[in-house]
């Protein structure tokens, strides 16, 4: 009994995330269904637009009984491109998956295996516990930081978990010269400032501003003995 209670705040972080996720989708199916509307009306409006365009000419062509047959060929022309066209309004326009940008970040359970149970921060004590860490997120292997690869259209962005002030920070330097919490989404200085990460780096940024997990302890202990080097703030 002790160990599922032990568990339930691990339960309601997946729980959360879960009800995040479906959140995220449904914003997302609704913003899309969005884009179908305007798309439909822009394209009724116009089509309306040619039609009394069109009914005009004949109309004027009627009352002044001045028409040849080659009138009477462009105005079928026209009718047919007309039809055509609102045809094509549906066939023209498909739905793509951007893969370039998750919209829901797969999260994994860290088993932690340490010979350490805690690590000593000042007069601070960090409990040994299992964390969710974004799947898109990438041990560097040195110093507890993380990163989110450089990919197409995407800069890459290091992470670190300060034992310290007990919170996440970001940078787009690899040199790690400026570092940003995680409740800031723009760069303070630099060759990047005020600029903000795209959305994948985003989406990581608030994630861990949320839910604040801890890395396992060996990485957790690296970043311990790191921090006072590399944490500029």
């Amino acid at each position: 009994m002790n160990n599922e209670i032990q568990y339930q705040p691990l339960l309601k972080s997946i729980d959360k995330w879960e009800q995040n996720s479906v959140d995220a989708v449904r914003k997302t199916a609704q913003e899309v269904r969005e884009q179908v509307s305007q798309i439909l009306h822009r394209n009724k409006k116009k089509i309306t637009q040619d039609l009394q365009s069109l009914k005009e000419q004949i109309r004027n062509a009627r009352d002044e009984d001045d028409f040849f047959e080659n009138d009477l060929q462009n105005w079928i022309a026209t009718l047919e491109k007309l039809k055509k066209d609102s045809l094509n309004v549906v066939s023209s326009n498909t739905m793509e998956v951007d893969q370039t940008i998750p919209l829901i970040y797969q999260i994994r359970i860290a088993t932690i295996s340490s010979k350490k149970n805690t690590i000593e921060r000042g007069n601070r004590n960090i409990p040994n516990s299992v964390n969710l860490i974004p799947s898109r997120l990438q041990y560097t292997n040195h110093d507890g930081v993380y990163m989110n690869p450089k990919s197409l259209f995407v800069t890459a962005v290091w992470y670190f978990y300060s034992p310290k002030y007990n919170s996440w920070f970001w940078t787009p330097y690899k040199n790690y010269e400026i570092w940003m919490p995680v409740d800031n989404h723009t760069v303070k200085s630099g060759c990047y400032k005020d600029r903000k990460p795209v959305l994948p780096n985003i989406q990581i940024i608030e994630y861990l501003q949320q839910y604040n997990p801890i890395p396992p302890d060996e990485i957790l202990y690296a970043a311990s003995q790191a921090e006072y080097r590399i944490l500029k703030l």
